[in-house]
């Protein structure tokens, strides 16, 4: 996943490893009650922006037959464009 972040901000390691497993126990949730892949990872997407403090994010597979990377959930994709 490739991000741009607004303000980076100095990590607190305490508060960071909570924040971190919240997150991933919501992203769990969402998985788990999801039958919609790509809903699910929009709600990622908007999960990770926000903790990581982000304007934009994509979600890549690597396609190992053609080596090659392949872009599966885009969040404020015009923003990144601008780079």
């Amino acid at each position: 996943m490739f991000f741009k972040s607004k303000n980076p901000e100095p990590i607190k390691q305490e508060s960071t490893t909570s924040k971190d497993l919240a997150i991933i126990t919501q992203m769990n949730q969402e998985f788990a009650t999801s039958l919609d892949l790509n809903e699910t990872l929009q709600t990622a997407l908007e999960v990770i922006i926000k903790r990581i403090n982000a304007q934009a994010a994509n979600i890549f597979l690597i396609e190992e037959k053609k080596q090659v990377f392949q872009c599966i959930a885009s969040k404020h994709q015009a923003y990144l464009d601008e780079y």
